[in-house]
């Protein structure tokens, strides 16, 4: 009987080591103003498939994990007033989504790009 308590109390410890060193080498996680997780999803139309489409991924998303992705860019053609009004209704019913005009997401990405290309 003490041996089988012996091999409990050491199977205890050795599962409580492993669960310190677990915890202690953990990696650092990022402030969470500075990390930026997102989806860029061009929009090319109004039409009612692509608003189906966009509900679909707004469903997807609803459920990840905010360390998985924090946003979805809707991309849309800065002449295209209707698409422009699909985004942006869009963005207004769900909270992962941004309406965002082409030219200000290649901006993003571009300042994204030399964020990530500059040395640390």
């Amino acid at each position: 009987m003490d041996e089988m308590l012996l091999v409990g109390v050491l199977v205890l410890l050795v599962l409580g080591g492993i669960g310190v060193l677990i915890m202690h080498n953990a990696p650092e996680v990022e402030d969470p103003a500075q990390l930026c997780v997102f989806a860029v999803l061009p929009v090319t139309d109004a039409t009612p498939r692509t608003e189906a489409l966009l509900r679909y991924y707004a469903a997807q998303t609803a459920w990840m994990d905010a360390e998985v992705l924090r946003c979805v860019l809707l991309v849309y053609p800065p002449e295209d007033a209707e698409t422009e009004a699909l985004c942006r209704d869009m963005a207004r019913e769900y909270s992962t989504f941004r309406a965002v005009p082409l030219p200000e997401a290649q901006a993003l990405m571009a300042e994204k790009c030399r964020q990530n290309s500059a040395p640390s």
